[in-house]
């Protein structure tokens, strides 16, 4: 019983998991935003195009991970077939701040106000993943995932 009340506890706190996914995200990450942000694009258009690189890059490494979601510390992957409804949400989110993350940094180089630093960059993310959850919290999806979660404490 002790697991459950831990799975509970860090399902419960959408927040953090989002912290921690943020984190893994952007260490796995870290060579290609070096790059994007120790080069100096000589216009708008190469600006544009490295970022859609980079965005490509995001999908492809959260696709090519079959676990991504293997350091929520309360379902180990042995586990995770229990819970469809809730990976699935976690995975359409994800994919779902990757765009406006895409859609806000687009917005940004064209008005010439883009993050100068990785810091900028990231602290945007946090803003999409915000947008995101707060979004999904009010959703059925999301009612249905948690529903899962309080079923598969008691099994």
């Amino acid at each position: 019983m002790q697991n459950d009340d831990y799975l509970n506890k860090d399902f419960l706190q959408g927040h953090e998991i989002w912290l921690k996914q943020s984190k893994q995200f952007f260490e796995q990450s870290l060579p290609l935003l070096d790059q994007f942000f120790s080069s100096p694009y000589a216009n708008e258009e190469e600006a544009l195009f490295a970022l859609d690189e980079m965005i490509y890059y995001f999908k492809a490494q959260i696709k090519s991970q079959q676990n991504f979601f293997h350091f929520l510390p309360p379902i180990d992957p042995s586990r995770q077939s229990l819970f469809p409804k809730y990976f699935s949400m976690l995975a359409e989110m994800t994919d779902e701040s990757v765009n406006l993350l895409h859609e806000k940094m687009r917005t940004k180089i064209e008005k010439k106000t883009s993050p100068q630093s990785l810091r900028d960059f990231y602290e945007l993310w946090l803003e999409c993943g915000e947008e995101v959850y707060q979004k999904w919290l009010h959703t059925d999806k999301f009612l249905a995932a948690f529903g899962e979660i309080m079923d598969g404490m008691f099994r």
